[in-house]
C-alpha cells in the first residue's frame, strides 16, 4: 500500500506560494476587524486603520477590539457570537505567527518523501 504523506512530491515553492496565500488572507482577516473598528467607531476608515496599526501585537488589537466590542452598539447583534470568534481569531493568530516567522527547511523538489517543514527560526 502506498503512503499517502510520500506517494507526492512537494516543492519548496508550492509552500512559499501556500504560506503566502495564507498571509494573505490573513491581511484580509486584519481588514475586517479595521472595518469593524470603522462601524463600531463610527469613525472614517483610514482613522481606524491608523488605531488598528498603531498597536502593534494582534494580541492588544484584539483586547482592543473586545473592549469596543463590550460596549458595542452597532455590533451588538455580533456579541453573542463574539466571544468564540475572540477564541478563534487567537488561535489563528498562533498559526500566522508560525508562518511570518518560522523558516521553511527543505530541499527544493524532493522526491524521496521528505516533505519541507516548518520549524522555528
Amino acid at each position: 500500500m502506498t503512503d499517502p504523506r510520500t506517494s507526492f512530491t512537494v516543492s519548496t515553492r508550492d509552500m512559499h506560494e501556500a504560506i503566502g496565500a495564507a498571509m494573505t488572507q490573513w491581511a484580509w482577516v486584519e481588514d475586517a476587524l479595521v472595518k469593524l473598528l470603522h462601524a463600531e467607531l463610527g469613525c472614517e476608515l483610514e482613522q481606524a486603520g491608523i488605531i488598528w496599526y498603531s498597536v502593534v501585537a494582534f494580541r492588544g488589537k484584539l483586547e482592543m477590539v473586545d473592549a469596543l466590542m463590550q460596549q458595542a452598539t452597532k455590533a451588538k447583534p455580533l456579541m453573542k457570537r463574539w466571544p468564540s470568534c475572540q477564541s478563534y481569531l487567537g488561535e489563528l493568530s498562533s498559526k500566522r505567527n508560525q508562518l511570518a516567522h518560522w523558516e521553511l527547511v527543505g530541499a527544493v523538489d524532493r522526491d524521496d518523501g521528505e516533505l519541507p517543514t516548518m520549524r522555528y527560526a
